[in-house]
């Protein structure tokens, strides 16, 4: 299945995203659906972020930088895309290689409970496993305490998402995500156009 698929049919099932090696050994990330089922795709995290990002028509980018600087956290950034998706970034994994990425990511609204993990030697880097709706239960390499911090750091993501909605400030965002697209650009002029038109029409208002 590729990412295109995954995320239509399944975007409203995620409950973890983990990241972990392929059946070719590349980096590819293992999705868990509520309904007990999972699957990988060969994508890595942050291309899956992306294209979730765009399903709801979202910059990833700007979503890391005004969650960062509310929650004053410059990294492993909650990630609200939805009140039934808060995406809570935790680490899973001891990579292989430094640039493989340790990271994965929990739904909030599907976490159950915390459990301390009962692991081999050889696998002691497991402090605790997060039990989640489908019956899955995924590592963490954080402490049980701080796991359960990035949960609440997930929470007053969560909060604050709301609360732009019920003032409607959540449109004041706008500009801001029409200009990451201006900058972003590749060259289309015709949607360049269009995108300045707006931020200049917005801007005089």
């Amino acid at each position: 299945m590729n990412i295109k698929e995954a995320i239509s049919k399944f975007l409203d099932e995620f409950v973890a995203l983990e990241p972990c090696y392929g059946e070719r050994g590349g980096n590819s990330v293992c999705l868990y659906t509520r309904d007990g089922g999972s699957f990988e795709v060969e994508r890595k995290m942050l291309s899956l972020l992306k294209n979730i990002a765009v399903s709801y028509n979202a910059s990833l980018a700007l979503m890391r930088k005004n969650y960062g600087q509310y929650l004053d956290c410059g990294q492993n950034v909650p990630l609200p895309f939805s009140p039934y998706l808060v995406l809570v970034p935790i680490k899973m994994r001891q990579p292989e290689c430094e640039n493989d990425g340790a990271t994965g990511y929990v739904n909030l609204n599907d976490v159950i409970e915390i459990t301390t993990a009962e692991v081999p030697a050889d696998q002691d880097l497991i402090s605790c496993h997060i039990n989640l709706k489908g019956g899955h239960s995924i590592p963490s390499l954080f402490s049980e305490k701080n796991t359960k911090k990035r949960l609440k750091t997930g929470r007053l993501a969560l909060d604050r998402f709301l609360a732009l909605q019920n003032s409607g400030k959540e449109s004041d965002l706008l500009p801001a995500v029409l200009e990451g697209i201006y900058n972003q650009d590749n060259g289309n002029r015709l949607l360049g156009e269009l995108i300045s038109f707006v931020l200049k029409t917005g801007s005089r208002e």
